[in-house]
This record gives structure tokens, sequence and C-alpha cells, in this order.
């Protein structure tokens, strides 16, 4: 009788074991994925270890901004430091909105799942009026955002599209737009 149950409840913690392991990947092949109104772009990196997921409509994915007025018109904007970054630095409040955005969009589950890991999010910025215009997602293959479904990276863009605007430096009003890259890490806002 010990024997069996023994038996029986190694045989469960071994399937319990084998679904979280086994958890769809939904991005590890270059696709189209069209939904309800909206078609998202997957691609992945060379050497197959990071995975672009984007609106199919975006225009700035993997392009670097560059200047079209100042003495660097036409040359490609290159961050030297503090002295041209694009993004005022008394905008702390925006960066902040970008957190507290994405906080409630995660389930409770998800948001301990996904506690460890990191996501990039690339946000292309108005230099006029520092709206987000077009949002694109990066993360690693074997990274558990590969098991998120589409319709939470489309809430997402939309909520940051619709909730946050920045402030862009001096130097940022002389770009053609502003690419904004941020590292999204769950166990920064749940311990928060």
């Amino acid at each position: 009788m010990r024997m069996k149950t023994l038996f029986s409840v190694v045989i469960g913690l071994l399937i319990c074991a084998h679904s979280v392991i086994a958890q769809t990947k939904l991005y590890s092949t270059p696709q189209t994925f069209n939904e309800n109104g909206y078609s998202y772009q997957c691609t992945i990196g060379a050497g197959g270890g990071i995975i672009t997921l984007g609106n199919k409509d975006n225009k700035y994915t993997s392009k670097s901004p560059t200047y079209v007025a100042g003495k660097e018109r036409g040359a490609k904007y290159v961050c030297k430091g503090m002295s041209n970054v694009p993004i005022s630095s008394e905008d702390i409040y925006s960066r902040r909105a970008c957190f507290m955005t994405l906080k409630p969009i995660f389930t409770e589950e998800e948001r301990e799942r996904l506690r460890d890991e990191n996501l990039y999010i690339n946000m292309i910025i108005s230099p006029q009026t520092g709206r987000v215009m077009e949002v694109y997602f990066q993360f690693d293959i074997l990274s558990l955002y590969n098991t998120v479904p589409l319709s939470t990276y489309r809430e997402i863009e939309v909520e940051l599209m619709d909730k946050v605007c920045f402030i862009p430096s001096e130097t940022g009003r002389m770009l053609d737009f502003i690419l904004f890259h941020w590292t999204y890490h769950l166990a920064d806002i749940i311990d928060d």
C-alpha cells in the first residue's frame, strides 16, 4: 500500500512538472498573426535567440533615429551620455506611468509566473508631441514571455499609446523619431 501511494505521488509530480515545462511557445517561428482589427509580425533575430513582436503597421521597428534639424542633420542619432538624451531628464513621471499602466494588464498568475523574466519594450515617440506612436516588444526565445497571448501585447501597446506622454529634450526635438527602450521587470513592480 505504501509503495502504491509513493508511486502515485511521484507520477503526479512528474505530470505537474511536465505541464509547467511544456507551456506552449507562441512566437518561436517567424510569422504574421491576424487578429480582430490588427496584425502583429513576429521575427527572430540572427542566431535565433531574440524575438521581436510588433504591430505589422509599425514603420520604425528596427530603424534608428536620425537628425532632421541642427548641425548633425541627416546623421544617425547616437546617445553620447547625458548631454544629448532625447527625453527630458526631468520627466520622471512618464517613466513611472509606463510601469503603472502595465501593472494591471497581467493577471495575478501571470505576474507570479513572469516575475523574474525581462520584457524589452521599445516605444517610438513623436519628437513634436511626446506621444507614443508605436510599440514593439523583444524577449528571449526561451523566455516565458513567449507564452503570453497576443491580446496581452496588443493591450500593452494600446495602453501605452493612449496613456503615456513624454517630454522630448532639445536633442529629441531634432530627431525624426525618439526610440525609448526600457526593460519591464514585473518583480520590480510587484515589490514596489
